[in-house]
């Protein structure tokens, strides 16, 4: 089951010639999809913006919002399939 909080892409460092490693776990699954959704989004709205010249801080939660709800509904719905 995803639950969205593992890594999406975790990074293994070792430091020096030492056996000594560690994992950075840099953004979550949840954190990524979120991220993908809102650039999908910002490109599909891009021209109107521009026409527009002018983002009001409520366009901005929207969009946050819909790109949370977005990796959320992907992540359920790839726990489906499992």
């Amino acid at each position: 089951m995803i639950t969205g909080n593992e890594p999406a892409s975790p990074i293994f460092l070792q430091h020096g010639l030492s056996n000594d490693c560690h994992t950075d776990p840099g953004l979550t699954i949840r954190q990524y999809y979120a991220g993908l959704a809102m650039q999908g989004m910002l490109i599909q709205n891009l021209a109107v913006d521009r026409a527009l010249n002018e983002v009001n801080n409520s366009q901005v939660n929207a969009l946050v919002q819909a790109s949370v709800k977005c990796a959320d509904a992907l992540i359920a719905e790839l726990n489906k399939n499992k």
